[in-house]
């Protein structure tokens, strides 16, 4: 898996790769979403009529995470572990802590998910 910063990068690629967006992180004040390009070689040529639903699944995962829906997330993480030739496993374990460590937090009603660093 290669990741990219950037829409606009994102946008010039899709339609050669897979391009699934990851984390939203600020970089000099502002918002910069992360995509995950993934090569369709990396998967399984039998599981390949599965990418549409499985980008489906990551995208709600997402969205979910930005509304803070944890049990959401929890039950799709595990859903999309395994998932596009193993590529994103690191990623799914990696959001999977971050959740555990969230959920036991009172977030302000604003928060959006944007990591700051």
């Amino acid at each position: 898996m290669q990741i990219i910063m950037g829409k606009d990068i994102a946008d010039q690629i899709s339609d050669k790769y897979i391009v699934l967006e990851l984390d939203t992180v600020l970089v000099e004040g502002q918002p910069v979403p992360a995509y995950a390009v993934l090569d369709a070689g990396s998967i399984p040529l039998g599981e390949m009529q599965d990418i549409p639903t499985w980008t489906e699944h990551h995208n709600k995962l997402m969205e979910n995470y930005r509304k803070k829906n944890w049990d959401f997330c929890e039950q799709m993480i595990d859903h999309c572990q395994g998932r596009w030739g193993g590529e994103l496993n690191s990623f799914y374990t990696e959001i999977y802590a971050r959740v555990q460590g969230l959920k036991q937090q009172t977030l302000p009603e604003d928060w959006d998910g944007i990591l700051v660093q």
